[in-house]
């Protein structure tokens, strides 16, 4: 029997469904993730990532977290997780925490650990004012060029898991997921370094034709414009989202992402496909049931050109407790013809504290009497997103003039599979 559809039968557990584990409500006790898990076992699903959200005061994002107990990273908190992660192991799921509440500057979390110990990676950025340009640093941003901030970022947050739970990494903490990533930055970005980076790079002095990047000074406007903001782009991909992404890689372990306007706003990351490549699984959610065509072919079109193996579906947040789960096979199946092959259902509670507590609903899991069937879809969405991983993509298109330059039309689209036995 082909070795691909042997595996089709059974495919390896990492290909199962990672659950958006929200851990809040009641007080989180051993007691109750055991019973949890007891529900899940034999649901084929690949791993726990823990979730938290936020609070409507404070912070810098949304909210500051929501309060929860035990609090994260506290000393009661790294406990609880090491016994989770000893129970998962039963059952081979793994389990991560998501940045989601946690990542952004002003959040009171590890960002701004990071920045305290590096005052230097402030953001800052370029202003137009009296006539001239000004450098003004941004307070509870980051600025994403600064020289080493990656590193420091990865040791801050994604080592801390390392240094508590040696070996693990890339075992049963095989990925970590980076959520609404927010540097509370974006424009004409500078660092301390920018303009020797830059003569380096393109070959003058950036700081003598600055002007163009806020004023039309003729012909060679555009030139400067499109080598200034090639270089942040070079810049931020050399010293933040390369570094994140090679700490994962060399750990063998799936970074993946749903970050802001998925290539829609060049202000958020420059460049959004130079910048989102550095992730093993791109992605993107896809809340209400939505099958985004524009977003959900950025994310595979990058794993595509980059040959990343998967592509984050974070799906259906905000459907409603009516959802059914035709309704979610219905929608992963539209989601995964897109190009998907990563399943991540938004909705596991930890509790709904005597259904007082809620975070865009559903669950998708035990709290909804449809659970006892979701196994049969979830054995089939492990199966869609081993083969989907598998083989070489191939996307070849033509287009055909018709009456004007404005009048395009596909006239050809044809995706090829192959797999290697």
């Amino acid at each position: 029997m082909p070795m691909i559809l042997k595996a089709f039968y059974n495919p390896p557990q990492k290909y199962g469904e990672v659950s958006f584990f929200w851990w809040h409500g009641d007080k989180i006790t051993k007691e109750k993730l055991h019973w949890i898990l007891e529900q899940l076992k034999e649901k084929g699903i690949a791993g726990l990532q823990l979730n938290y959200c936020h609070s409507d005061k404070g912070g810098q994002q949304y909210g500051l977290t929501m309060d929860s107990d035990p609090r994260p990273f506290s000393d009661e908190w790294w406990e609880l997780l090491g016994w989770l992660l000893e129970e998962c192991k039963k059952y081979d799921m793994s389990i991560s925490l998501s940045d989601y509440t946690l990542g952004a500057p002003g959040q009171g979390s590890y960002m701004d650990a990071v920045l305290d110990k590096h005052p230097e990676f402030i953001g800052q950025k370029l202003e137009w004012k009296d006539g001239a340009v000004h450098i003004v640093k941004v307070p509870f941003s980051a600025n994403p060029m600064a020289k080493g901030i990656g590193k420091a970022v990865a040791d801050e947050f994604y080592g801390a898991f390392e240094r508590h739970f040696p070996g693990e990494c890339g075992k049963h903490i095989n990925y970590f997921f980076s959520d609404e990533l927010n540097f509370n930055i974006r424009g004409n970005l500078w660092s301390d370094d920018f303009k020797e980076e830059f003569l380096k790079r393109k070959g003058y002095d950036i700081t003598e034709k600055w002007e163009a990047l806020f004023r039309d000074t003729g012909e060679e406007t555009p030139k400067i414009r499109l080598d200034y903001y090639d270089v942040i782009v070079q810049l931020s991909e050399e010293e933040y989202f390369r570094p994140v992404y090679e700490w994962h890689e060399s750990r063998g372990m799936t970074f993946g992402c749903d970050h802001g306007g998925r290539g829609q706003d060049v202000t958020e990351f420059g460049d959004y496909f130079r910048t989102m490549k550095w992730n093993q699984g791109p992605g993107n959610d896809q809340p209400h049931l939505a099958s985004n065509i524009i977003k959900s072919k950025v994310s595979s079109s990058i794993a595509h050109l980059y040959q990343r193996p998967r592509v984050w579906l974070e799906g259906f947040y905000s459907s409603g407790w009516q959802t059914s789960g035709a309704d979610v096979a219905d929608a992963v199946f539209r989601n995964f013809g897109l190009g998907h092959n990563l399943l991540s259902l938004h909705g596991l509670y930890y509790s709904t504290h005597g259904s007082m507590w809620e975070w865009a609903p559903p669950c998708n899991h035990y709290h909804m009497p449809y659970w006892s069937q979701m196994g049969t879809l979830l054995e089939c969405a492990r199966r869609l997103s081993y083969v989907l991983s598998q083989g070489v993509h191939r996307c070849d298109a033509a287009v055909k003039n018709r009456e004007s330059r404005r009048s395009q039309q596909l006239s050809k689209w044809d995706v090829h599979f192959t797999a290697e036995e």
